[in-house]
């Protein structure tokens, strides 16, 4: 409805009132579906990459997952701010939309990829340029700031800050008859003057719940002489800290390990409020964990405790979840029987029916299986004597042992063979030959150079990246060496391999016509290597003759092969016309020998 015309200083009656309420939610977080359709939507990614980009987020704890909701943590806040500030082209969604088509052209062959990243990385508005300028520019100790909305007008009191090992939060130290206006100005802050605290994950994955009031909490729990907040002291005169550590709340008992003594300590709830925790409360958590009772089938001890997961039940070295309705106070023996017994019952779990004793030093036990009980001896599960179906717990260990003894072969002893044909065998014996194959120059060159960059520290990755650079960058009269290497290699693979199929057929045959044949065989192959090789063979280049000549000299220096390599490269190119030309003539009288003229 329009407003209708009205003066200034007008009086208005009013002729109805009415109340209307009006409320607004945030918008809904980002599922993995409707991430994927705001990417399509801005022209991120393609389908191929939808799956990869998720994987990613989750991988590097950016988000976690809240049901179906993808919930940011606060590293991707504080990855956010820093790539917003410094590199913000790199991240905005129309300059990844235009790489996408840029990409694209390239695989039209509409757009050369060497062009593109050129001016991608070494442009002046590249990457390597916006890194170099961006470093210089960055604060770490400001770029680690987690800024949250919620979190600003705190700002003075702490700051929140991402490390290596999570978050945490820091403020200046409190002194005792001093206000904290004392002093601080003119003054470096130093890590003496500064207060630490850890801050646990469940409140780092769901920013929701880093409030102020939790926050001051952490710091709390470092303030003080104990470094915690102290609860009380137990019957021997320890105190009970109250400390917060990555993983949330915990208790100590102790100030610390001092003669030898480890302090005890016990996980807390994660959603427990610390404001309710009495010395009565706290002395009950450090006798965790207890016994409650012992199995009235098996006579094995029931514990309850609490651990980094929440509640458990600890039965012959098994854990079970307790569930959320049950208190680990006020669990009575019938109820822990009956979780541990609804537990054994599952068609995938197992548990010990019966302890035996060791059969060669392995321990051997009866346990209740999928499908039955059976005995168990290290890997080896062996069928349970037929007589001790209904009653496992009566089996003997020397009855374990018969079974485990026609379970698993004796040592010494070997299953017959079916013999095989004289066909198959010669089958077998071909493929029993070893597999072998001739080293390119680029290998033979990686297994020079690869124990020089080991003993820099590089990684198998590193390593193999800077072979692969260090071999691009040598000059053709550089890889030649490599290449004759691997050529004379080559031949000798060739020689060796045809030497080991004759002889194998020769072997597989049997008789006097076979041997024959098979003699014969060998001597065609090997005149046929022969043939091979003479028509193959190709001269040494006048380099390579220079090399050969030049190698033996500078071998006596001690020099490594890879500096004898680079030495004969700058002799040669310091080598005289009439001196190269000698070399020449070595390469024409070769291939004459060869009965190869120039133009082969």
């Amino acid at each position: 409805q329009r407003r209708p015309s009205l003066l200034t200083n007008q009086e208005l009656l009013c002729s109805e009132l009415k109340v209307d309420e009006h409320s607004t939610k945030p918008p809904a977080r980002y599922t993995e579906a409707s991430l994927v359709k705001e990417l399509e939507e801005l022209g991120v990614g393609r389908p191929s990459t939808y799956t990869q980009i998720i994987e990613t987020l989750k991988d590097r704890e950016y988000v976690t997952m809240d049901g179906k909701a993808l919930s940011p943590t606060l590293i991707a806040f504080v990855v956010t701010r820093l790539l917003e500030t410094y590199f913000q082209d790199f991240v905005d969604t129309s300059f990844t939309a235009r790489m996408e088509e840029e990409l694209d052209r390239i695989a039209r062959g509409e757009m050369k990829k060497e062009e593109y990243l050129s001016r991608y990385y070494l442009g002046d508005d590249g990457l390597r340029n916006k890194v170099e300028i961006s470093e210089s520019r960055i604060i770490p100790e400001e770029a680690r700031q987690v800024k949250l909305p919620t979190l600003e007008p705190y700002e003075d009191e702490f700051q929140v800050l991402v490390g290596s090992y999570g978050a945490y939060v820091q403020a200046r130290r409190k002194e005792e008859g001093k206000e904290d206006s004392e002093g601080g100005e003119g003054k470096e802050e130093t890590q003496h003057n500064l207060v630490k605290a850890n801050i646990p994950q469940t409140f780092c994955k769901d920013v929701n719940q880093l409030t102020p009031e939790r926050i001051r909490k952490c710091l709390e729990t470092k303030q003080g002489p104990y470094n915690g907040i102290l609860i009380g002291r137990d019957d021997d005169n320890e105190p009970i800290l109250l400390r917060v550590g990555p993983y949330g709340l915990y208790l100590q008992k102790g100030e610390g390990e001092a003669e030898g003594k480890t302090a005890k300590k016990v996980a807390l709830p994660q959603d427990m409020d610390p404001q309710g925790i009495s010395l009565e409360t706290a002395k009950a958590y450090l006798n965790l964990p207890r016994v409650i009772c012992d199995h009235p089938e098996t006579g094995s001890a029931i514990q309850v405790g609490i651990g980094r997961y929440g509640t458990f039940l600890l039965y012959q070295g098994s854990y079970r979840s307790l569930p959320a309705t049950d208190d680990i106070f006020t669990l009575d023996c019938s109820r822990a029987v009956e979780i541990i017994n609804s537990a054994a019952v599952s068609p995938r779990s197992t548990r010990v029916i019966a302890e035996l004793g060791e059969y060669e030093r392995r321990r051997v036990a009866v346990v209740q299986g999928r499908f039955g009980p059976y005995i168990k001896c290290g890997l080896v599960n062996a069928k349970l004597p037929e007589h001790h179906k209904d009653s496992p717990e009566d089996c003997t260990l020397e009855e374990a042992i018969e079974s485990i003894k026609l379970k698993s072969p004796q040592k010494g002893k070997s299953t017959p063979k079916k013999k095989d044909s004289p066909a198959s065998k010669g089958k077998a014996e071909q493929s029993a030959s070893p597999s072998r194959k001739s080293r390119s120059s680029y290998a033979i060159f990686s297994a020079e150079k690869r124990p020089q960059l080991k003993e820099k520290g590089l990684s198998f990755g590193e390593i193999s990246k800077e072979l692969a650079s260090m071999w691009s960058e040598l000059s053709q009269e550089d890889k030649a060496p490599y290449d004759e290497m691997a050529r004379l290699e080559k031949l000798k693979y060739q020689e060796e391999s045809e030497e080991e199929r004759t002889s194998t057929s020769t072997k597989s045959k049997k008789g006097g016509s076979s041997s024959t044949r098979s003699s014969a065989t060998k001597k065609a192959a090997i005149s046929r290597l022969k043939s091979i090789n003479k028509t193959t063979k190709k001269p040494l280049s006048a380099y390579l003759h220079f090399c050969s000549e030049n190698r033996p000299l500078l071998a006596q220096q001690g020099l490594s092969f890879g500096e004898i390599s680079k030495k004969l490269a700058e002799n040669w190119r310091a080598v005289d016309e009439a001196t190269k030309r000698k070399y020449e003539d070595m390469v024409r009288k070769e291939k004459m020998a060869l009965g190869q003229d120039d133009s082969t």
